[in-house]
């Protein structure tokens, strides 16, 4: 008579040992601070009238200057850490820009018909879509890199090229409405 023992409480112990491994990694890939980085980042902006020189301006200091920013995973965390202000910039900046249409908008009203005075419905449209369309293209990106950890580094930069772009876009609808 032969006994065979069950697998199935060794997967299921194998199986939360690697939930716990990535459950903890995710918790590690925080972006790193962007407190003193995000100063240079900001200037950067304010001075250049080409966003994409900006590209690099926070997280290449974060790689030199954080104790892992050398590692993949560190290089992860400055990536992403730049990836927040990118995005937060770019809402910043996108939030007056409609704000400056609807005004626009609104004293387009006074002298013609509707079809003249969209604007804002149009960026908030173009926005919405431009979203679906650069989360999609960074997750091709990542997606391109097949199971290597460089994965990471390619859609974080990616992020960071798609939202220097977009942001150069609505900056000109904003300056065209200063």
């Amino acid at each position: 008579m032969t006994v065979r023992l069950s697998r199935r409480p060794m997967a299921i112990a194998f199986g939360a040992a690697v939930a716990l491994v990535l459950q903890a990694g995710t918790a590690l890939a925080q972006p790193a601070p962007a407190q003193p980085y995000a100063a240079g980042f900001f200037a950067c902006l304010d001075a250049e009238p080409q966003a994409e020189t900006c590209i690099g301006r926070a997280s290449q200091p974060c790689f030199r200057g954080e104790p892992d920013g050398e590692t993949t995973l560190g290089m992860s965390m400055c990536l992403a850490m730049e990836g927040q202000l990118w995005e937060q910039e770019l809402r910043r900046t996108y939030f007056e820009a409609i704000l400056a249409l609807r005004a626009r908008d609104q004293s387009t009203r006074a002298f013609f018909d509707e079809r003249f005075s969209g604007a804002a419905e149009a960026l908030a449209a173009s926005q919405a879509t431009w979203r679906a369309w650069a989360e999609a293209e960074c997750r091709l990106v990542y997606a391109e890199a097949g199971a290597g950890s460089i994965r990471n580094l390619d859609a974080g930069a990616c992020d960071q090229r798609v939202a220097a772009a977009r942001l150069m876009r609505v900056r000109d609808i904003l300056g065209g409405e200063r």
